[in-house]
């Protein structure tokens, strides 16, 4: 798929799941997963082209790329066109010549960091309140990256990504703006509350909504780490 950049109209390639193997997946408590494909996923990208930041929701998308056919030898060329293009190979060509360079050549957009999320969120006044709970999901799972392991026992990260008073400000910034009617499952904002040290509220919470929920394993993990005394992510 070929997509506009809203800021300076550099057409780029946007990246599509064509296919997906399945392999021993994990969650963690805060909603985070081990599936990756974070380039397709993501919805802010960097524009190569310009260096800007942009929402993919807001970029115009401009249909697919064919794909490059192979060259045609000169025989090949002449016995198609004698032929009437049967197999619609000159066809292809002709098509594939006819696109400006362009699109041809367009690059593929730059999967968001960490650092673009925090940039996004240096001036909230310019988000929808959606749009900020999204950031400040990702910065709340990337700051309990440090927390988590990885299949061959070592952590995502060496460090965490963000300081104790960083990471708490996001965190209670993220659960007023849920509390605030933004979409959001009764086990996220339980999560939040006990990462926060709140435990008798996450408990709370999760005993108040319906039997579907709190017979989830995660809400009863998550109401078993908070009995314990336990703030850190924990694997489901």
């Amino acid at each position: 798929m070929i997509i506009a950049c809203p800021h300076c109209d550099g057409k780029l390639h946007k990246s599509v799941l064509s296919s997906f193997s399945s392999w021993t997946i994990k969650y963690w408590t805060d909603g985070e997963s081990n599936i990756g494909f974070s380039n397709v996923f993501t919805p802010l990208v960097r524009c190569p082209l310009c260096q800007s930041l942009f929402w993919k929701s807001d970029a115009t998308e401009l249909g697919y790329k064919p794909s490059e056919p192979s060259p045609m030898s000169k025989i090949s060329i002449w016995y198609a066109k004698i032929t009437g293009d049967k197999e619609g190979k000159l066809a292809e060509q002709d098509a594939w010549n006819e696109l400006p360079m362009g699109l041809k050549n367009a690059p593929r957009y730059i999967p968001s960091e960490l650092e673009d999320w925090l940039e996004v969120l240096q001036d909230t006044s310019n988000l929808t309140p959606e749009r900020e709970a999204t950031a400040r999901r990702i910065v709340w799972r990337n700051s309990n990256d440090h927390n988590r392991l990885r299949s061959d026992g070592q952590p995502w990260s060496v460090e965490p990504a963000l300081c104790f008073g960083e990471a708490t400000a996001n965190r209670l910034a993220l659960l007023e703006l849920l509390e605030n009617g933004n979409p959001s499952s009764p086990t996220e904002k339980a999560e939040l509350l006990r990462q926060l040290g709140k435990f008798n509220e996450a408990i709370s919470l999760v005993e108040s909504a319906s039997h579907e929920v709190q017979r989830t394993p995660l809400a009863v993990k998550i109401v078993q780490l908070a009995k314990s005394g336990d703030a850190i992510v924990s694997e489901v």
